[in-house]
């Protein structure tokens, strides 16, 4: 581990408990300040439970401040009417608030982006209602009174005292090393991938639902904490402390301080604070700074107030010294993944599939059978169906007609993860990478179904998850070297060339121990090269018994690593055979090159 790597380690743990503890110092001998920093350190759990779903997660859910509403309701109601002690009542409002985190997945586990945005909102309104219209539970719009101040302890911790700004601290603690380990844990490139790249996350057997599922369930038991915290905080709480005033304001402080970062709750809410209180000052204006902050903010420095401070630490940073582009790599034999004997028999079979789209036939019932330890090359002019044909057997599009099989199982009707999960992974025809990862981290998203962590092992990065995504990292780190581009292995993905990009996208399909590997335009973009060393990938891989659809342009390409070639020419199979015999065939010269030639 670097030097600087184990100050990050050891940095982030203190630095949450450094600054409660300088901020506490100052501010103590206030009444005012102490209020202030109390309520700051509240909207920091709740930023920082909507700056998991919303920032890391991509997940737009309006539904947040309806799961903060319930939260404190919850936790007063449980004390008021059932006498539990404040600390039993808001850890059963975190679970109750978990739990509707779960119902609203359900729902919304297929919608994206406006729809699920929609859908959420209908939740948050109906909430809202909810805490109007039942006044025999929330008091209608007269609110809860006379809710008892929180006690540890058998010590009553008073609003406003220095107490409660320490109990509020712990609070936003937990919330920072729940986000913190989150993060940077296996489960936390996951919440990437989910945002920047979901399909390529199912492509590597990892459920894009199931990852929405843990953003949903962390996210709302930290909105449950919050809405406690507040609720005892203000000792009153009404539909209006939970409408939509306060979801802008959360929006707001996200988006200000910069959604998905670590620092972005913190600087959000310190900047709300700031301007609320120059509110004197500023008077009308408030609104008009706020919007012209966020036009700025999202135009010139889309990760917000952080993002702007890591740009600028990035151009005083000395820039790390690369190999160039293109340069050798001894690269040495690949690292084990799955390991395998060769026996391996199980075919996967292409049965008389055929696809439309509409008026338009794609695919023509097609046969064609791939073998363990053989590479099956499909070649075929521009709008042939090859791509049909690959998106057909991983499960992106269900056939119009026929079957496929694998294992002696069907496999159409299967989703994308599960099919990966399976054994039969693909890459795609443009790489499909999680931009805000680096090269490792990308790759290593693929070793995600070897994990021996538990689901709550990694959002809590214990140590079996470290472990894991150590080992991860190293074997990713090993791919990479293997493919010859170890250089940029630490390098964000934007920044490389296009051919690096395709060899890491074949690196992380590798990660997932595929018995079948699709390979979708795998040498577009590569250096001859970079094509030697894909072409001794899989001649090396087919001697463990794994299986190859190769789709290229580079026909030649094709013909060198090939078992047995397959033509597709408007979506119908027009030659198959051996590579010698297939291209000298009239026909496939005729679907390349013209009737002419």
């Amino acid at each position: 581990m670097t030097n600087a790597s184990l100050v990050r380690r050891w940095a982030a743990p203190v630095a949450g408990p450094l600054l409660l503890l300088v901020v506490g110092l100052v501010a103590r001998t206030d009444p005012f300040w102490i209020y202030l920093v109390t309520s700051a350190a509240v909207a920091y759990v709740l930023t920082a439970s909507f700056n998991l779903i919303y920032g890391y997660a991509g997940i737009f859910s309006l539904a947040h401040v309806a799961l903060y509403g319930i939260g404190a309701y919850v936790a007063v109601l449980l004390e008021m009417r059932a006498g539990l002690p404040f600390l039993l009542a808001t850890a059963i409002a975190m679970v109750v608030t978990a739990l509707f985190g779960v119902l609203l997945w359900w729902p919304t586990r297929h919608l994206k982006e406006l729809f699920l945005a929609i859908a959420t909102l209908g939740f948050a309104v109906t909430a809202d209602e909810l805490f109007l219209k039942w006044t025999s539970l929330t008091g209608g719009g007269t609110g809860l009174l006379g809710i008892q101040p929180a006690e540890l302890f058998g010590h009553q911790v008073l609003s406003g005292d220095m107490s409660y700004y320490w109990l509020a601290g712990a609070g936003a603690l937990l919330a920072w090393e729940v986000s913190r380990r989150l993060t940077a844990s296996g489960m936390g490139r996951k919440f990437l991938a989910l945002r920047d790249a979901p399909v390529a996350l199912a492509a590597t057997g990892v459920s894009p639902g199931r990852v929405r599922l843990v953003a949903f369930t962390v996210s709302g038991a930290l909105a449950g904490l919050a809405g406690s915290l507040f609720a005892h905080q203000a000792l009153f709480i009404s539909n209006e402390s939970f409408g939509l005033d306060r979801l802008i304001l959360l929006i707001l402080a996200t988006l200000i301080g910069g959604a998905g970062t670590s620092l972005g709750p913190l600087l959000g809410v310190a900047v709300l604070v700031g301007v609320d209180e120059a509110g004197a000052a500023i008077q009308n204006y408030r609104e008009l700074i706020f919007g012209v902050a966020i036009i700025l903010l999202l135009g010139y420095g889309r990760d917000g107030v952080s993002g702007l401070f890591a740009s600028a630490l990035a151009r005083v940073r000395r820039p790390a010294t690369v190999a160039p582009a293109g340069a050798s790599v001894d690269a040495g034999p690949l690292p084990p993944l799955v390991p395998r004997d060769g026996t391996d028999t199980s075919l996967l079979t292409v049965a008389d599939v055929s696809v439309t789209f509409g008026g338009v036939t794609a695919l023509q019932h097609v046969d064609l059978v791939l073998r363990p330890g053989h590479v099956l090359g499909l070649v075929g002019p521009n709008g042939a169906g090859k791509t049909t044909l690959v998106n057909v057997v991983t499960g992106h599009v269900p056939p119009t007609s026929g079957r496929v099989e694998f294992d002696g199982r069907r496999l159409d009707g299967s989703r994308p993860d599960e099919t990966a999960r399976r054994g039969v992974v693909r890459t795609f025809q443009t790489p499909r990478l999680v931009p805000s990862l680096s090269l490792v981290e990308n790759v290593a998203v693929g070793f995600a179904a070897h994990a021996t962590a538990t689901v709550v092992e990694e959002v809590l990065d214990l140590p079996r998850a470290r472990r894991d995504c150590a080992e991860h990292r190293r074997a990713a780190r090993a791919l990479l070297h293997r493919l010859g581009i170890a250089q940029y292995a630490d390098k964000a993905v934007g920044s490389q060339p296009y051919g690096v990009q395709r060899l890491a996208e074949i690196a992380r399909a590798l990660a997932t121990s595929p018995r079948f590997l699709l390979l979708d335009e795998p040498g577009a973009g590569l250096t001859d090269g970079e094509r030697e060393v894909l072409t001794s990938i899989v001649r090396e891989l087919t001697e463990t018994g794994i299986g190859f659809l190769l789709i290229d342009h580079n026909v030649s390409f094709v013909a060198a690593v090939s078992d047995e070639i397959v033509v597709l020419d408007g979506g119908k199979v027009i030659g198959s055979g051996s590579p010698d015999e297939v291209l000298k065939r009239a026909e496939v010269v005729e679907a390349y090159l013209g009737g002419a030639a």
